[in-house]
C-alpha cells in the first residue's frame, strides 16, 4: 500500500491538490486542481478542464507530483509518480469518468482524466509538532486565525 488511510483522509477533507509538472525549459509549472479522487491505494486522478500547461507538461514529461494540505493541522499528504492524460472518448476515460459526477455541470468539461501512478508518497508535518505542539493546539490556533480573515 503506497497511500494509507491517512493520506487519503487528508486528500478527501482537503481536495483541492496542488499539481507539480516541469515545464520544457526545466522550471516547475504548480497549479491547483479541485477535481480530485484518490482512486486506489496507488492511484490518483483528476479532471483536467482548463489546464493546458499542466497537460502539455504531462504528454513530454510525465513526473508528476500532487499535495494535499492540512492547513489547520498542518500537515500534508505529498505523492510522486508518473502521470498519463486519458484523452475525453477513450476506453480509459470512459470506464473513469463516472467519478466526477459529484461535480455535476463542471465534469461535462473534463477534456482529460489526468492519471498519477503513485511510485512514493508521504507525510509530512510542520516542525511545530517537534517542539511539542499538539494537533488540537494547531487547529485552535489555525482555526481563530481564518475566523479573523475578512
Amino acid at each position: 500500500m503506497i497511500i494509507t488511510e491517512q493520506m487519503k483522509s487528508i486528500a478527501e477533507n482537503h481536495p483541492v491538490g496542488i499539481v507539480g509538472t516541469v515545464n520544457a525549459d526545466g522550471t516547475p509549472n504548480v497549479s491547483p486542481k479541485g477535481t480530485m479522487v484518490v482512486l486506489d491505494d496507488g492511484t490518483i486522478i483528476f479532471g483536467e478542464i482548463a489546464s493546458p500547461g499542466t497537460l502539455a507538461n504531462i504528454l513530454e514529461r510525465p513526473a508528476m507530483e500532487i499535495n494535499f494540505v492540512d492547513v489547520l493541522a498542518r500537515r500534508c499528504f505529498r505523492a510522486k509518480g508518473e502521470a498519463e492524460a486519458l484523452p475525453s472518448g477513450s476506453d480509459s476515460f470512459n470506464a473513469l469518468r463516472p467519478h466526477f459526477d459529484r461535480w455535476g455541470v463542471l465534469a461535462e468539461r473534463i477534456r482529460h482524466i489526468i492519471q498519477l501512478r503513485v511510485l512514493k508518497a508521504s507525510v509530512v508535518v510542520t516542525p511545530a509538532y517537534a517542539i511539542g505542539q499538539s494537533e488540537a493546539e494547531l487547529k485552535a490556533h489555525w482555526k481563530a486565525h481564518f475566523a479573523n480573515l475578512d
